[in-house]
């Protein structure tokens, strides 16, 4: 069981209620943590142009649980923070955001994960998230809305 996030206007929290941490069956907290902790980027990806500034090394980010775990979790979401809308951009966050969740259908919670990425207005992205699910979990909606919407179904 995970801890339960909340999210309000793009910023996440644990869930309280009378004063206890609430938990969480679904895979809800486990979708928020994949796709919005931020992964470390590659060598080879093109950095947001703060994250190179006044620095004598680049920014690759990161969690600070890669050092001890062998795979790494999170996604790149965040190299798109200062891109145009474009459609290649859509691509990236389509790529990025299955890659995070790959782990579903490797770990068998899910037979299928499905990711559509769209502008909804502008300076939106808007991901929708399906997950087939092969365990019992809690039906799941997710609504993420600020710079980014998320949307994801649970089958």
């Amino acid at each position: 069981m995970d801890i339960l996030l909340k999210l309000d206007k793009g910023i996440s929290d644990i869930s309280l209620q009378d004063n206890d941490i609430l938990g969480d069956k679904s895979l809800y907290t486990a979708v928020l943590v994949s796709l919005f902790t931020d992964k470390r980027a590659d060598n080879a990806d093109e950095l947001p142009p703060e994250y190179l500034v006044g620095q004598e090394t680049p920014d690759l980010r990161g969690f600070w649980g890669d050092a001890i775990y062998p795979e790494s979790i999170g996604s790149k979401l965040w190299l798109l923070k200062r891109e145009k809308q474009l459609p290649r951009v859509l691509v990236l966050a389509k790529q990025y955001a299955e890659e995070s969740l790959a782990w579903l259908i490797r770990d068998g919670y899910c037979s299928k994960v499905t990711v559509d990425a769209l502008n909804p207005a502008m300076g939106m992205l808007n991901l929708k998230v399906n997950l087939e699910v092969n365990v019992n979990s809690l039906p799941l909606e997710l609504d993420v809305s600020y710079a980014w919407t998320f949307q994801m179904s649970i089958n």
